[in-house]
């Protein structure tokens, strides 16, 4: 086994031990208590990008016996071996963080969106002061993955949100669409007829009959012609 498993191994077996579980029996006028410290919080680091995680104590051991694909350690305690990766803070925002603006950016909304739609008030719990990983997300999948795990009501109410939004926001292009389809055939038949009465009007009355005089009207062959009577 190579001397950073054993270190390894070394730090999971001590940290195994420090879980403790008490009972005080207490007095005759005080309940038996039972204490632990199990529940106490400890940070790991992510191998992967250095990302800190606060872990409970009680598995804390289980979570450092987890591996990478490619077999190596996948968190990191600070009495560990080695280092983990220096952890670079995301910019990309929960949607639920007080701050939260894509109104120019992939969501295409911001907090005044979230709070619209009934969620006034709703944060996110990785901005409390007792939380390791209150850094941002690095990707918007991050973020998303976030939001279906940790916001789950949340999430599918934006969701609604959103698609009800884009339903109407077709049908009033929709809607716009057919208003400007009808308003330019009426302004063409408009601008038919009026071309048709401006034709009529400059060609006057005589453009609709002919007058006929005796010297234009051919004689018939009853008539004769006058000019070889003998």
């Amino acid at each position: 086994m190579a001397t950073t498993d054993i270190g390894r191994e070394a730090v999971i077996d001590k940290i195994s031990r420090q879980v403790t579980t008490g009972l005080d029996l207490g007095t005759d006028d005080a309940p038996a208590q039972i204490s632990s410290n199990s529940d106490e919080m400890v940070t790991l680091y992510s191998m992967i990008d250095g990302e800190p995680r606060s872990i409970l104590n009680l598995d804390v051991p289980r979570v450092l016996r987890k591996v990478l694909p490619n077999g190596s350690p996948a968190f990191w305690h600070p009495d560990m071996p080695g280092a983990a990766p220096e952890y670079t803070k995301g910019q990309i925002k929960c949607m639920l963080h007080p701050d939260f603006d894509e109104s120019e950016g992939p969501a295409q909304f911001d907090r005044q969106f979230i709070d619209g739609i009934g969620l006034t008030g709703r944060t996110c719990n990785l901005m409390a002061p007792d939380k390791a990983n209150v850094a941002d997300f690095h990707s918007v999948f991050d973020r998303d993955d976030h939001m279906a795990k940790k916001h789950r009501r949340e999430w599918a109410t934006i969701q609604d949100a959103l698609q009800t939004a884009s339903t109407q926001r077709y049908r009033n292009e929709d809607r716009q669409t057919r208003e400007a389809m009808l308003a330019l055939a009426a302004s063409a038949t408009g601008q038919a007829q009026s071309a048709a009465t401006t034709v009529s009007t400059a060609a006057g009355p005589s453009a609709t009959h002919t007058v006929s005089t005796d010297a234009e009207r051919v004689p018939t062959a009853s008539e004769g012609n006058p000019a070889v009577n003998h």
